[in-house]
């Protein structure tokens, strides 16, 4: 573990190894466990006693186990989600400026990528941006789990979110604490729902799969068009059609359905005869129908073209 203690503390602060040293704690005091609920291993005198003493490595200031604690944690055994990296390299970025440092520095000291770090920092600022400005917090989106920061970096490496949201190339160089200027900050909003959604505007994310759909979004935002349509309402597929012609926007949904239609095909053997209803049938004869009509026209307007 890795502890320090200023010069007016009276007790030590565990800057690496809270969660090894909770464990000891409950391991040692039955009562701490019972209080938390919590099952832990009845452990005999010799084993017990080894939780006595641990090693502890005690810094003169915090930022001296900076380097250890980002090295362990980002390319180390131990690794945290991309959001817990881009906050740790943020707050250390934010303290290496007013040393005169660069995000190089802070890439060097943790081992990483320089533009992997700019894409971390620069989007945490951009979310702390909108915190602080009531723009968005992320306790707002909508879809459950872990939150998916990956959306959001990957997306500020795309020209159309960066046009969108007023940023220049090679903005998150050397970034301030507030990239967006004021004047986007509504836009800035109107992306963060799009992406995770909003409980407060109760809107669902439009970001289902991040691949292909942070692109598609991204098409749809340069689309002044498209990107009415999804301002109102429309789901982000039939906001993305309408950004191609409509010969690519037909082709794609015939794609798309004969995907479906191929795994529906799969499943026929599997069925049993109670599966054949006449809902199901009724089902089949429209999607006959609607093909015949497809390849109808399609059909007679090859024939036209070749003629």
């Amino acid at each position: 573990m890795i502890v320090y203690k200023g010069p007016s503390q009276s007790k030590y602060t565990v800057l690496e190894g809270n969660r090894r040293l909770a464990a000891l704690k409950i391991l040692q005091n039955e009562k701490i466990a019972r209080e938390l609920n919590m099952s832990v291993p009845k452990l005999d005198v010799k084993k017990l006693r080894t939780t006595e003493k641990i090693k502890v490595f005690r810094v003169k200031d915090p930022l001296d186990a900076r380097a250890y604690i980002g090295f362990k944690h980002i390319n180390g055994p131990q690794r945290w989600d991309a959001y817990a990296k881009a906050k740790f390299a943020t707050k250390w970025y934010k303290d290496f400026r007013k040393e005169g440092k660069t995000i190089e520095d802070v890439a060097r000291q943790l081992g990483d990528n320089n533009d992997t770090v700019r894409s971390y920092v620069g989007s945490v600022l951009i979310l702390e941006q909108a915190e602080n400005n009531d723009i968005y917090n992320i306790k707002e989106k909508t879809n459950r789990g872990k939150f998916a920061f990956s959306h959001l970096y990957t997306a500020l490496d795309r020209p159309e979110y960066r046009e969108f949201l007023g940023l220049k190339q090679g903005w998150n160089t050397e970034p301030s604490d507030n990239p967006i200027h004021k004047k986007d900050l509504g836009k800035l909003r109107e992306v963060l729902v799009y992406m995770f959604g909003s409980k407060h505007d109760n809107k669902p994310a439009l970001i289902q799969s991040q691949n292909p759909d942070i692109r598609k979004l991204g098409i749809v935002l340069s689309n002044e068009v498209s990107l009415m349509k999804i301002r109102n309402g429309s789901d982000l597929e039939t906001a993305y059609l309408n950004t191609l012609n409509s010969g690519d926007a037909l082709e794609k949904i015939l794609t798309d359905a004969s995907i479906i239609l191929a795994r529906g095909t799969e499943l026929l053997p599997k069925l049993n005869t109670d599966s054949f209803t006449p809902t199901l049938l009724d089902f089949v004869k429209e999607i006959k129908a609607q093909i015949e009509i497809l390849y109808g026209y399609i059909n007679n307007k090859t024939s036209e073209k070749n003629n």
